[in-house]
């Protein structure tokens, strides 16, 4: 069986090639027998073939004669083809500038011939050109222009490719909510035209973004359902991607050898579809893959590759990111540093952080848009129908009053006339302001139209700018693999309300000295990560001083810094930014901590066995002890003192806590209430004997079950440490 499916489907290969170069030639016979604008639509037509069959330089030079024919004889529709097709030949040669220069030019000329059809198509693949090139604000505003036109037309295919694209922009700047809607929306339109392509093409992004959710049974379901329409339709670039992504999953869940095998049967798949953008991006998949099993020179091997094979932009970046990497943990720092440069040099979507107020509503007056005008129409229709009711009454009654009044008198006759006559004069004023009322309104709606690309573009700005900022603080924070080589038994409980956060940790490790904290800057979302940030920054500037000696010295030190960087004098109406904190230093020879706090506690719970010589039995007995924390902040504050110091002797099986005040402030059970110290206090107290992923888990299914449906009050932190 396996055999004469490969027969059929070398024979339909060949045939179709047969078949394609037999066209071509009758063609080529038929040109010289053209004038004028025969020839050029001939010349249009093997320019497109050629493409088609990738001759793409014969396939420029046809767009040029086309070009320099349909010039002389000035026919529009030739040159408005010639330029589609010469874009289609810099796209090929992923020389997208270039290709969306064309596309526009070809824009131009559909227009003058007003073929919505084609400007809907052109302005689509132009919004795609200036995606590849990571010019999100312009291919937006393209994207938009090519829906708005196709659903002027009602035309499914054009407004099923421009929602499509709107997908794949919003895909790639990480804005996952708005890419379900638009490729969910995609997806309706490729069932309603039994479209199988389409229908597999959005199956797959979804699948990606419901990874992205990490729900992954939808995403195995969904990519399933796209694998088995591309084998049908005998896609292999879609099975590739499919198999490629299916790697991916692999990976996520560590099994690596599994993975690279998916990755290479991805590269098969792309060799036979010819898509070189595709083997380069499964080739660095696999040296991400390689970077996790820590076999470096193996990923240096196959992202040097694959950056050889690439063009493409996006592919690049990513590329020059993991080669940064790589270099760094080789020790190789001065090429770690030029990749990353080069990485950042791809990254031109960095936006302003200004106009972050600017876009709330901007999806809902999209969707909205077309039901204002609705409504605009149908009230301008209801005022004209009054109108024409009031004048037709308005002339019957004139009519049966002077057919009556004719014969008792003509001179009544004549007066009815003339009154006729001035209501004629009344409602053609009527008619004229209404008329003006519709321009204005027309008016208004192009200016909202006008408007709302302006808050997209914005939007994604915006987007953008926070998706990196968040990366930036991520950065900053301790890394894993760091923290469990010197705290092996811990859990880091870190939910921030926003993309990011003003609660954050630091963990550092001086000689036999271990430094834990735990801080809560003053906000949350944007503010606060400034002040995280500058947290982070002077506490790794102070520990580098040798003269600050303990957790005391350094809060007090800190508050100086603080004050100093804020410029707070204790005006009155002056900002009170600064951050509560609990501080830990830790002997690990001696068990010995010393801690100093701003507001923030910290709960050490010890276990003690108890002999019960009634019943010859030993009980498990759970201590609580607190450290108190200073009634002060780390910054301008009215009754300012020294930060005091507290020592404590640790045992073994110990297990402490620091925190901040997010999770005790999250609102939400049946009395809509906060949860308060109590109940984390008790919580903890029921927890501190299991495991501490265990103790991780059950506080983040206590939060959910406590929060429902209400938004997360805070940013939450809270470190647990068993010694």
């Amino acid at each position: 069986m396996k055999i004469k499916s490969f027969i059929l489907l070398c024979f339909f290969i060949i045939s179709h090639f047969y078949l394609q170069g037999q066209n071509i030639d009758s063609l080529e016979q038929l040109l010289p027998q053209k004038l004028n604008k025969d020839k050029v639509d001939v010349l249009n037509q093997l320019s497109s073939e050629y493409c088609y069959e990738g001759n793409l330089q014969k396939s420029r030079d046809y767009a040029d004669q086309a070009i320099l024919l349909a010039t002389e004889i000035n026919y529009i529709k030739g040159l408005a083809e010639a330029t589609k097709n010469t874009a289609e030949y810099f796209y090929e040669l992923e020389i997208f500038d270039n290709s969306a220069e064309y596309y526009l030019k070809s824009f131009d000329y559909y227009q003058k011939l007003n073929d919505k059809e084609n400007m809907s198509y052109c302005a689509n693949v132009t919004g795609i050109c200036y995606r590849k090139i990571s010019e999100y604000d312009t291919a937006i505003k393209y994207h938009f222009l090519s829906l708005q036109i196709a659903e002027e037309i009602q035309n499914d295919n054009r407004i099923s490719a421009a929602v499509y694209s709107l997908g794949l922009l919003y895909h790639s700047i990480e804005d996952f909510d708005n890419a379900l809607q638009y490729y969910n929306r995609s997806l309706e339109y490729d069932i309603l035209n039994n479209d199988s392509l389409g229908m597999a093409k959005s199956y797959t992004n979804l699948g990606l973004i419901y990874k992205k959710k990490n729900d992954i049974k939808t995403t195995i379901e969904l990519y399933n359902k796209a694998l088995d329409l591309y084998k049908k339709l005998n896609d292999n670039l879609g099975i590739a991607i499919i198999i490629n992504n299916f790697g991916f999953l692999y990976q996520a869940n560590k099994q690596y050898t599994k993975s690279i095998e998916y990755f290479y049967k991805s590269i098969y798949y792309e060799k036979l579809a010819n898509n070189n953008q595709g083997i380069a991006s499964s080739f660095s998949s696999i040296g991400d893959t390689y970077v996790l099993m820590n076999e470096l020179d193996s990923a240096l091997k196959y992202q040097l590759f694959a950056l050889e094979l690439t063009k493409d932009h996006d592919i690049k970046k990513y590329i020059y990111e993991s080669l940064s990497q790589i270099y760094s943990k080789k020790e190789d720092y001065k090429k770690a540093l030029t990749y990353h440069e080069l990485f950042v040099a791809q990254k031109d979507t960095i936006f302003k952080l200004e106009n972050l107020k600017q876009i709330a509503d901007m999806q809902t007056k999209y969707q909205t848009k077309k039901k204002e005008e609705e409504i605009s129409e149908l009230t301008i229709q209801k005022k004209i129908q009054e109108i024409n009711l009031k004048k037709n009454k308005i002339i019957i009654y004139s009519t049966i009053g002077g057919l009556i009044l004719l014969i008792i008198l003509i001179f009544v006759v004549l007066s009815a006339y003339r009154n006729k006559q001035k209501i004629n004069i009344l409602l053609m004023q009527q008619n004229a302001q209404i008329l003006q009322q519709k321009e204005e309104i027309t008016t208004q709606r192009d200016e909202i139209k006008t408007q709302k690309i302006d808050i997209e573009t914005k939007h994604l700005q915006i987007k953008a700018s926070i998706s990196y900022a968040k990366r930036i603080q991520e950065a900053v924070l301790p890394n894993e693999n760091f923290i469990q080589t010197i705290l092996p038994q811990h859990f880091i409980l870190f939910k921030p309300r926003d993309d990011v956060s003003g609660d954050f940790y630091f963990i550092k490790k001086i000689n036999n000295l271990i430094l834990i904290a735990a801080a809560d800057c003053t906000g949350h979302g944007v503010p606060g990560a400034f002040m995280s940030m500058l947290g982070v920054a002077l506490l790794n500037e102070l520990i580098r001083n040798t003269e600050i000696q303990t957790p005391a010295q350094l809060l007090n030190e800190l508050r100086t810094q603080i004050k100093s960087s804020l410029q707070q004098t204790g005006r009155k109406n002056e900002q009170q930014d600064g951050m509560d904190i609990a501080f830990c230093v830790i002997n690990k020879n001696t068990y010995e901590m010393s801690f100093a706090g701003a507001y923030n506690p910290c709960w050490i719970f010890r276990t003690e066995q108890i002999t019960d010589t009634d019943n010859n039995s030993t009980i498990t007995n759970t201590k609580l002890i607190t450290i108190d924390a200073d009634r002060q902040p780390v910054g301008i504050f009215v009754k300012e003192k020294q930060f005091s110091e507290k020592q404590f002797i640790l045992q073994k099986d110990d297990v402490f806590y620091i925190f901040s005040d997010g999770y005790e402030s999250q609102f939400g059970g049946e009395k809509n209430e906060k949860f308060k110290v109590k109940r984390l206090r008790e919580l903890l107290t029921n927890i501190c004997l299991l495991p501490l992923d265990n103790q991780k888990e059950i506080l983040l299914q206590k939060l959910a079950t406590w929060q429902k449906d209400m938004e997360q009050t805070d940013d939450i932190l809270i470190i647990g440490v068993k010694i």
